[in-house]
């Protein structure tokens, strides 16, 4: 994660996503972070601070459209 103030400000907003959703600490990944929800039908939330649109749409590739990861 090359990016300091990018992953700086993701962070932040992780912090505040967690706090008013009671989501687990986010675990730091090498691409970014993964969140533990723990819903039935929403089990974790993965935060790119910076995707690549290619790796994004091999990864994720129903929500690889334009601007969602």
């Amino acid at each position: 994660m090359p990016d300091t103030k990018i992953n700086e400000l993701v962070r932040m907003w992780i912090d505040g996503w967690v706090i008013s959703r009671g989501g687990s600490d986010p675990i730091e990944e090498p691409w970014g972070w993964t969140i533990d929800v723990g819903l039935a039908r929403h089990v974790a939330r993965r935060v790119l601070p910076n995707p690549p649109q290619p790796t994004c749409a091999r990864s994720w590739p129903r929500r690889a459209h334009r601007g969602h990861c």
